[in-house]
C-alpha cells in the first residue's frame, strides 16, 4: 500500500466515523435520512447508478494501468531470467564491442567477492541469416546466442528451457531453434538450416567476409519455456555453444557480453543494482588492459608487419618513452604508414613514419611536412619545399591522401630508425597524419606502432616493457574500449511500470470529463431532492429544526449514497477494465503477445477511496446549498424571489472570479503558459459579467459574455495579443483540452439559459404552429426553463462527454486521414525497401540483375539502391544560403549520422513528396533532380524537425531555431579523414520511418565518402503479390542479410491499429454518456412527482394523456437536442484548432468530420434517454386529473 492510497482510506475512515459520530447525536435526523433513501427504492437504485459510473470509470482506468503493468513487468522478467546486469558496447558502427574473454574471468574474480553479486556468465550475441531449403524461407534477422554451459550450470542462470538443456550437448553443427524462428522458416527438428554471418576479415577488421555454413536443428525451444533467455536472444534467436561460436565468427577467446545476477531471485535481484551498480563498474575498469585495445608489447628483434597493435592516444609514446628515460636510455617511437605513391609516382612500398619523441636529439616533428630522407628524396625528384601529395590505402581498405610540404633531412638521419625499417622508409611526418593515412581515427587501433629504446641491455627492456603494460592496464578503463554496464532488468521494469501506468493515465485523463459530469450529477439531484422536499424542510424549520439539521439530513442520505455507489462501482470498473483489455487483445495479440486480465485490490480500494471523497465532498456542498431556505415560501411551495441585479454577494463573486482571471493571465504572460492565456481572459470577461449584472440584466450580461468567451477560444491567430504566440509556441499538453472543454460548455450554457426565451420562440413559430402543439411546446419548454440551476446543470452533464466524444473522434479522423497521405510519404511509390549492413553491401542490384526467381514472377517497374556512409553532421547553419525557402526548422543536434546517396533514375521516378522546398524549383521533382546537377545541395528527412510534444507546432506557434530550407548542413566523415562537405538544404522530407539523414547523389556519396548500397526499393507493376515478393526478395539477398518490408502491409497494420485505438478510447469515453443518461432519467422521474398536481391541473384544463407523455418527452429532447449539438459544435471547434496548429495540416491530413461515428453515439444516447423518459412520462399520463390535485406525498 502506497502513501497516497494510505491517506485516501484515512481520509475515508474520518469521513465515516464523523458521520457516524454525528448520527448518534442527531438520531432522529438520521432517521428522516433513512427514511427518504428507502422510501423509493427505485429511485435510489437509479441514483446509486448515476453516482457510480464516475468510479467505475476511475476503477477501469486503473485496472487497466494495473493490467498492462503487469503484462510489461511480467515481459521483462521472462525475457531477462535472473540477469539484472548486462556489460556490453556498441561501436559507432553499430556492431558489437568484442572483447577479451580474461575480462570475464579476472571480472568473475573480482565480483566474487561482493556481497550483492551471486553469479557472473559470458555470452555472444552476434546477428545472422538462416534459410531453410526444405521450405525455401529465409529469416535475414537473426541473433546467434551462444553461451558457456559450464558457466551457466553452474549459477543461478541454469538450462535454456528449465529442462536441463544446455547447448553443450548439441553436436558440432548443431544448434536449437526457439520457436518465433522456427515459425518463420517453416522448421522442423531435422531440417538442415543454412546459417549466413558475417567473420572479421583478417587484413582489415571493419570489413567482414560473408561465411556460411549448414547446421542441423536438434530441437526447438517454445518461447515460454525460454525463461531468462528470450530477450538475450533477441526476438528470433538460435542457440550454440559458446566455444563453438567463437571458433565460427573467427573470434577465438572473444565474447561481446557478459551477464551479471545480483543476490536474490529473479523477482528482487534488481533491487540490488544501485548498491553493485558502482562496484561492478570499477571491477570492469580493473578487468580491461592492452588486450582489449589490441595493443601489444614486443620484444623481438624482427617487427611484426601483420600484427594489429592499438594506438591508445599518446598514452603508449609518453609512458614508453617517460619509462625508458629513468632507465638512463634514449628513445623514439612512431607509427608505420605503408603508403603508395609521394605526387603520383609509386614509392616502392616505402613506409612513412609517423614520428613522436621527447629525446632532444630528435626535433620535433611539424604536422603538414614529409621529412624525406636522402636516399627517397633523390629518387622520386623531391626538394625542400616541394608539394608532396603522400597517398596510401588506409586501414579500412580505402584510399587516403594528405597534402604536405616536403622537406630533406641531413644525411645519415635514418640511422635513428630500427634497421629493419632504414632501407624500406620514405622518412618522417607527424603522428595526427599518420593517424589519418592509416585509420582516420575510426577505431583505436593503427597497423603497428613501435618504441625504439638505445643504450638499455636486455634486462632494461624488459623492465621497461613491463612497467609499459603496467601503465596502460592501469589507465585503460571499460568507455576506452567502449564497453558499459547496463542496469538492464532495472532500467527495463522502470520502462515497464511507467509505460503501463501512462496507458492508464491516459484513460484517466480523458475520463476527467465524464468524471466532471458525475459531480454536475450529484449536484442535480440534490438540487431535485430539495426542490421536492422543500414543503417538508420548510415545516421542519418551522417546528424547531435548524438549518444545520436541515444539512445532517442530506449528508447523511448522501453518505448512504456514497459508500454503497462508490463500493458498487470500484466493482463494475473490473468489468469495464476486462472489456478494454479484451479489445487490447483483439488489436495487438496478434504479435503473440498475451494480455491476461490483471488488477489489484489497492487499485480498487483506490477507485473507492477517490469515487467516496469526490461524492461527499460535492454532496456536502450541494448539502450547505440545498439548506439555504425561506421558511415560509418553503412551506408554501413559493419559489426564491429573483432579483433584476446583482447582489452583494454577487457582486463579490464576480470579483473573486475577475481577480483570479487577472492571476491566470499574469502568470500566462510572465511564464508563456498557454493555459494562462486561454484560462485567463476567459474568467475576466467572466467575472466582469457578474459584476456587470449589479448594473444591467442577467441577459444583457450574459449574452455577451458568453459570445465573448467562446470567440477568444476560437479567434483566428492573427488576432492573437501580445505574449500570446509566445505561450502558445511553448506547447500544452492535456490541461489545455480540459480546460477548453470546460470554458466552452460554460459559456454555451450560459448563452442558452439566459435567452431561453428566443428559443422558445423560434420553435414556436417553427414547428408550434398548432394550437395543441403549440401548447405542449411551451409547457415542455417553460419548465426546464424555470429551474435553470437543474436545467443548466444538466446540459453540462450531457454536453461534457459530447464534446470529449467529438474530439476523440475528429482526432480518429485526422489520424486516418494521416495515414492514408503516409501512405505516399514513407512508400514514394514503393511497395517494398529492404537493407542491409556495410558488412555485406548490395552489389550490383538493378531491374536487369534480378535474379531468375524474382524477374521471371514478377512485374518490376523500378529497383533503385540507396548508398549509404556514416558522418557526423557537425553544423546546422541557419544564416546560411540565400534561398529564401520556408517550412519546419531543424535541430541542431547531431543525430543525423547517415549520409545517403541517390541515383538519377530515383531523382526523376521517385514519389517521396516534401514538405517544404527552395522556392527557385517549381516542383518537388525539379527540387530531387537538382541533387544530381549540384553536389552542394542536399535534401534532409523531416525526423530531424524540431517540435513540441512529438508534433510539429505549426508556423503559427513559431519555428524552432535552426536550419531550415536555404540553410547550410556541414558534415564529415566519421572515420576523419578531414573530408568536410557543406550542403544547402533545399528540400525537407515528411518524417520518414524507414531511413533517415542527410541526401545527397551517390556518385557523391560513394566517391568521396566511401559509401556503399544499403538501401533496396522496389516498384511492383499492378496486381503482383508485395508480401511473397518481400519473401523472395528476402530469399534471393540472403547472402546480403537483406531485412525486406512490404511497405503497405505495414502501413495497414499501424493505419488499423491507430483507428482501432482510437475507436476503443471513444467508446470508453462514450461510457460517460451513461452518467448523462440516469441523470435525465433520474431528472425525468422526480419531476413526475414534483409535478404531480401540475399535471392534475392541465388534465383539467383539457391536456390530452397524449399531450402530457409528449410534453415529457420534448421536454427531454430539447434538453439532450441542445446539450448533443453544444457538444458537437464546440468539439468540431476544438478539432480545427487542433488540425490547424497540431501539425495535421502540415502532414497533409483532410479535415472531415466523422458524422458516421456521432451519429452513432449520439443518436443511440438521444434514444436512450427517450427510453428512460418514456415510462416515466407514461405514467405521469396516466394519473387522473382528481388524485393528481388531491395528491400529498
Amino acid at each position: 500500500m502506497d502513501g497516497l492510497l494510505f491517506l485516501l482510506l484515512l481520509g475515508v475512515a474520518v469521513i465515516a466515523l464523523a458521520v457516524a459520530g454525528l448520527a448518534l447525536a442527531n438520531r432522529v435526523v438520521f432517521k428522516m435520512a433513512a427514511r427518504n433513501f428507502g422510501r423509493r427504492r427505485a429511485q435510489s437504485a437509479i441514483v446509486v447508478a448515476g453516482l457510480m459510473i464516475g468510479t467505475a470509470i476511475i476503477s477501469a482506468s486503473l485496472v487497466v494501468g494495473d493490467t498492462m503493468r503487469y503484462i510489461f513487468v511480467n515481459d521483462t522478467y521472462h525475457s531477462l531470467g535472473e540477469t539484472d546486469e548486462q556489460i556490453s558496447g556498441t561501436s559507432q558502427f553499430g556492431t558489437s564491442t568484442w572483447f577479451s574473454e580474461g575480462v570475464y574471468v579476472s571480472l568473475k574474480e573480482n565480483l566474487s567477492r561482493v556481497a550483492g553479486v551471486q553469479a557472473v556468465a559470458p555470452m555472444i550475441n552476434e546477428p545472422v541469416s538462416l534459410f531453410n531449403p526444405r521450405t525455401n524461407l529465409a529469416e535475414p534477422s537473426v541473433t546467434l546466442a551462444a553461451y558457456d554451459s559450464a558457466a551457466m550450470r553452474s549459477t543461478v542462470f541454469g538450462d535454456l528451457d528449465g529442462k536441463g538443456l544446455h547447448t553443450d550437448k548439441l553436436g558440432q553443427n548443431e544448434l536449437y531453434l526457439n520457436a518465433l524462428s522456427a515459425d518463420g522458416l517453416e522448421a522442423e527438428a531435422g531440417d538442415t538450416l543454412q546459417v549466413s554471418f558475417g567473420v572479421r576479415n583478417a587484413t582489415n577488421p571493419l570489413v567482414s567476409d560473408l561465411v556460411r555454413r549448414n547446421f542441423t536443428v536438434a530441437g526447438i525451444i517454445q518461447q515460454k519455456d525460454l525463461y531468462g533467455k528470450a530477450n538475450l536472444g533477441g526476438a528470433k534467436p538460435l542457440f550454440i555453444e559458446l566455444s563453438r561460436a567463437q571458433a565460427l565468427l573467427g573470434r577465438p577467446g572473444q565474447i561481446n557480453r557478459i551477464l551479471v545476477s545480483n543476490a536474490g531471485d529473479t523477482w528482487g535481484g534488481e533491487g540490488w543494482t544501485g548498491k553493485v551498480n558502482g562496484t561492478i563498474r570499477k571491477a570492469l575498469d580493473d578487468a580491461v588492459g592492452m588486450d582489449e585495445l589490441g595493443l601489444t608489447l614486443s620484444l623481438a628483434d624482427g617487427l611484426e608487419m601483420n600484427s594489429l597493435m592499438g594506438y591508445f592516444g599518446s598514452e603508449y609514446s609518453h609512458i614508453m618513452l617517460g619509462l625508458a628515460r629513468s632507465w638512463g636510455a634514449r628513445t623514439m617511437t612512431g607509427a608505420v604508414v605503408p603508403t603508395i605513391d609521394l605526387n603520383g609516382k609509386p614509392t616502392m612500398g616505402m613506409l612513412a613514419i609517423g614520428f613522436n619523441s621527447t629525446d632532444p636529439a630528435y626535433p620535433p616533428v611539424r604536422e603538414g611536412t614529409l621529412y624525406v630522407f636522402q636516399g627517397p628524396a633523390a629518387m622520386l625528384g623531391v626538394g625542400n619545399g616541394t608539394p608532396a601529395v603522400l597517398a596510401g590505402m588506409g586501414f579500412d581498405g580505402r584510399p587516403r591522401s594528405a597534402n604536405l610540404i616536403a622537406e630533406l633531412l641531413p644525411p645519415g638521419f635514418e640511422d635513428v630508425l630500427p634497421p629493419e625499417l632504414r632501407d624500406i622508409s620514405l622518412g618522417f611526418i607527424g603522428p595526427a597524419t599518420a593517424r589519418q593515412l592509416l585509420s582516420g581515427g575510426a577505431f583505436s587501433g593503427e597497423l603497428l606502432s613501435f618504441a625504439r629504446v638505445y643504450g638499455a641491455d636486455n634486462a632494461t627492456l624488459a623492465a621497461i616493457a613491463s612497467q609499459t603494460r603496467s601503465a596502460l592496464d592501469e589507465r585503460i578503463t571499460a568507455k576506452d574500449v567502449n564497453l558499459k554496464v547496463v542496469d538492464s532488468k532495472y532500467d527495463q521494469l522502470k520502462a515497464a511500470r511507467t509505460a503501463g501506468s501512462s496507458i492508464g493515465d491516459i484513460f484517466m485523463i480523458f475520463s476527467v470529463f465524464s468524471i466532471i459530469a458525475g459531480v454536475v450529477l450529484i449536484v442535480n439531484i440534490f438540487v431535485m431532492l430539495a426542490e421536492e422536499r422543500k414543503g417538508e424542510m420548510g415545516m421542519a424549520r418551522a417546528v424547531g429544526m435548524k438549518r444545520k439539521h436541515l444539512i445532517r439530513m442530506f449528508l447523511f442520505e448522501g453518505t448512504m449514497y456514497v459508500f454503497i455507489s462508490s463500493a458498487v462501482g470500484a466493482f463494475l470498473g473490473l468489468l469495464f477494465g476486462k472489456l478494454l483489455i479484451l479489445a487490447f487483445g483483439f488489436i495487438f495479440g496478434g504479435g503473440g503477445m498475451d494480455f491476461p486480465f490483471y488488477f489489484t485490490w489497492d487499485s480498487i480500494l483506490l477507485a473507492f477511496c477517490l469515487g467516496t471523497l469526490l461524492t461527499f465532498v460535492t454532496i456536502f456542498f450541494a448539502s450547505r446549498r440545498s439548506a439555504r431556505l425561506n421558511i415560509i415560501r418553503a412551506i408554501r411551495r413559493i419559489p426564491e424571489p429573483r432579483g433584476s441585479r446583482a447582489g452583494r454577494p454577487d457582486i463579490l463573486a464576480g470579483a473573486a472570479i475577475l481577480a483570479l482571471g487577472i492571476l491566470f493571465w499574469l502568470i500566462g504572460t510572465g511564464s508563456r503558459s498557454a493555459l494562462g492565456w486561454m484560462v485567463g481572459p476567459s474568467l475576466v470577461i467572466l467575472g466582469a459579467a457578474v459584476v456587470a449584472h449589479r448594473w444591467v440584466s442577467i441577459r444583457a450580461a450574459m449574452t455577451p459574455a458568453s459570445l465573448l468567451m467562446i470567440f477568444w477560444m476560437f479567434k483566428p491567430t492573427w488576432m492573437a495579443l501580445p505574449g500570446e504566440s509566445e505561450a502558445a509556441s511553448s506547447g500544452g499538453g492535456l490541461e489545455l483540452f480540459i480546460a477548453s472543454g470546460l470554458l466552452l460548455v460554460l459559456a454555451g450554457v450560459l448563452l442558452v439559459m439566459f435567452n431561453s426565451d428566443l428559443l422558445l420562440r423560434g420553435l414556436q413559430r417553427t414547428v408550434g404552429s398548432h394550437r395543441s402543439t403549440r401548447a405542449v411546446l411551451k409547457t415542455a419548454i417553460s419548465y426546464p426553463m424555470e429551474g435553470k440551476f437543474k436545467t443548466g446543470m444538466t446540459l453540462t452533464m450531457f454536453a461534457l462527454i459530447v464534446f470529449t466524444v467529438t474530439v476523440i473522434a475528429m482526432i480518429a479522423s485526422m489520424q486516418a486521414s494521416t495515414m492514408d497521405n503516409e501512405r505516399v510519404r514513407q512508400s514514394g511509390g514503393y511497395e517494398i525497401i529492404g537493407f542491409t549492413n556495410p558488412g555485406t553491401p548490395l552489389v550490383n542490384v538493378s531491374a536487369s540483375t534480378l535474379p531468375p526467381a524474382i524477374g521471371d514472377n514478377y512485374t518490376i517497374r523500378q529497383v533503385e539502391t540507396l548508398s549509404a556512409a556514416y558522418v557526423d553532421v557537425r553544423h546546422f547553419d541557419s544564416k546560411g544560403g540565400a534561398a529564401g525557402g520556408t517550412g519546419p526548422a531543424i535541430t541542431t543536434s547531431r543525430n543525423i549520422n547517415v549520409l545517403l546517396g541517390v541515383s538519377d533514375d530515383f531523382m526523376k521516378n521517385n514519389s517521396f513528396p516534401l514538405q517544404s522546398r527552395d522556392k527557385n524549383y517549381s516542383s518537388d521533382r525539379e527540387c530531387w533532380e537538382a541533387l544530381g546537377s549540384d553536389d552542394s545541395l542536399c535534401i534532409i528527412d523531416g525526423s530531424r524537425l524540431r517540435s513540441g510534444g512529438g508534433v510539429y507546432a505549426g508556423p503559427q506557434f513559431g519555428e524552432a531555431p535552426g536550419a531550415h530550407v536555404g540553410g547550410t548542413v556541414t558534415i564529415s566523415d566519421i572515420t576523419g579523414q578531414n573530408r568536410t562537405r557543406t550542403f544547402r538544404v533545399v528540400g525537407i522530407m515528411y518524417q520518414q520511418y524507414f531511413f533517415q539523414g542527410v541526401i545527397s547523389n551517390k556518385r557523391l556519396v560513394q566517391n568521396e565518402f566511401g559509401g556503399a548500397d544499403l538501401y533496396l526499393l522496389v516498384d511492383l507493376g499492378p496486381g503482383q503479390n508485395a508480401d511473397k515478393a518481400t519473401k523472395d526478395f528476402k530469399r534471393a539477398y540472403l547472402e546480403n542479410g537483406l531485412v525486406a518490408i512490404d511497405i503497405p502491409a505495414i502501413l495497414d497494420m499501424i493505419t488499423t491499429s491507430v483507428s482501432q485505438v482510437m475507436y476503443l478510447m471513444e467508446g470508453f469515453l462514450a461510457i460517460g454518456l451513461l452518467i448523462g443518461i440516469a441523470g435525465i432519467g433520474i431528472i425525468s422521474y422526480r419531476n413526475v412527482i414534483e409535478r404531480r398536481q401540475q399535471i392534475g391541473m392541465m388534465r383539467a384544463i383539457g391536456f390530452r394523456r397524449r399531450n402530457i407523455t409528449s410534453s415529457f418527452l420534448i421536454e427531454t429532447s430539447f434538453v439532450t437536442v441542445i446539450a448533443i449539438v453544444m457538444g458537437i459544435i464546440f468539439g468540431i471547434g476544438i478539432g480545427w484548432q487542433i488540425y490547424d496548429g497540431g501539425g495535421y495540416k502540415e502532414l497533409g491530413a483532410s479535415f472531415a468530420v466523422p458524422w458516421g461515428n456521432l451519429l452513432v453515439i449520439t443518436v443511440g444516447a438521444y434514444i436512450a434517454t427517450l427510453v428512460f423518459t418514456f415510462y416515466p412520462s407514461l405514467m405521469a399520463a396516466k394519473i387522473p386529473p382528481a388524485e393528481a390535485l388531491r395528491y400529498i406525498e
